[in-house]
């Protein structure tokens, strides 16, 4: 799913000469980003939800955006999440190369997300981002949904629900290693 919004921008970019920003959340690969700095481009990010990447579509006069359920956004269609825009950009991607799916997949940067979540049982959310944010001095630091750290080429996202009673843990980074440690270490300062 989360390289669905990835190839639509790669056909989107490739297709126009727009250098205007890509919107999407703290939690949609970062495989989007080398996309986008390929064409000229970039990635703004948004707190999760439909709305705050919309909103923030029109806050920086994006013409992309979406998010990395696969959701793809086109302002010159509406703001909202399309499959049939969706569909339509990922057929014009196809239409560039002779190449099967998987083959365009596989042209994308590559990375492993890891999508995990404990329950909030005893666990204050905000006392464990300023663990978080504590122990992993190294990162940039994000806060506008939760806390989100970064890394060169690794990424992880800690969120409380707003639908259910947890903590949901998102991560990504070049191997699949890197991202099991990083969960295992978050896990290890939310769970103690």
């Amino acid at each position: 799913e989360e390289y669905t919004l990835t190839i639509c921008a790669d056909g989107f970019l490739s297709s126009t000469s727009s250098t205007a920003p890509i919107v999407t959340n703290l939690s949609t690969t970062m495989a989007l980003d080398r996309v986008a700095e390929k064409y000229g481009s970039s990635v703004i990010r948004s707190a999760v939800g439909e709305i705050n990447v919309v909103n923030r579509m029109k806050e920086v006069g994006a013409l992309f955006g979406g998010e990395g359920n696969g959701g793809v956004i086109l302002s010159d269609s509406h703001y909202g999440r399309d499959s049939l825009v969706g569909a339509a950009l990922f057929l014009n991607r196809m239409s560039l190369e002779n190449k099967k799916v998987s083959e365009i997949f596989q042209s994308m940067p590559q990375y492993m997300m890891v999508k995990d979540k404990v329950t909030l049982g005893n666990i204050i959310p905000d006392m464990a981002i300023n663990s978080l944010e504590k122990t992993f001095t190294d990162a940039k630091c994000d806060k506008s949904d939760g806390i989100k750290l970064t890394w060169e080429n690794s990424w992880i996202h800690i969120r409380k629900s707003n639908t259910e009673p947890i903590i949901r843990i998102y991560a990504e980074a070049a191997t699949k290693r890197k991202v099991e440690k990083l969960i295992y270490q978050v896990k290890n300062i939310l769970l103690q």
